[in-house]
């Protein structure tokens, strides 16, 4: 919540151009960076927040540096990529890539893979159909260091399974 405030009283000016965010009304984690004008407000860019993480996607210029400094003023900031050709960024389990024609690619292969490492699983293990001949006696319940476990991959699947698809 106090990160929210923050975010919604931020204000930052360029010469004399002055620009804020405002939250979008249909995901509560994506803020709109817009310049604010007296007649309307012009969209000029996106912010992601998720947590601790942030993802901006904006033009390169003094009004972004403004904004990261402003930010920085609130909040230390760590890590800094620009996503280029040369240069592909994860964000939240999610690789960009950006193509020669300037069009972005986004997929989650290494996230998937990795989670299912960490599983257990990989390219080479796995069923390839379950059959069931008789139920399995039923086990002992897990000690509360498995059972974390279990809920930690369970949440893990449950979010893949709600965030991505297929296509």
């Amino acid at each position: 919540v106090e990160r929210d405030e923050k975010l919604t009283n931020l204000r930052w000016k360029v010469k004399e151009r002055e620009f804020k965010l405002q939250r979008c009304t249909s995901d509560s984690q994506v803020w709109i960076v817009r310049e604010i004008l007296k007649d309307k407000t012009q969209a000029l860019g996106l912010l992601v927040v998720y947590v601790v993480d942030f993802l901006l996607q904006i033009n390169l210029g003094l009004m972004r540096d403004a904004l990261l400094a402003s930010v920085s003023a609130i909040w230390t900031l760590t890590k800094e990529g620009i996503l280029t050709q040369q240069h592909p960024i994860t964000f939240l389990g999610i690789d960009m890539i950006m193509r020669p024609n300037g069009d972005y690619f986004l997929n989650q292969r290494r996230f998937v893979d990795s989670l299912l490492n960490k599983c257990g699983y990989d390219k080479n293990k796995g069923n390839s159909c379950v059959q069931v001949d008789k139920l399995p006696d039923q086990p002992a319940p897990p000690d509360p260091k498995t059972l974390k476990c279990l809920q930690g991959h369970s949440g893990e699947f449950k979010w893949l399974a709600t965030r991505t698809r297929p296509d």
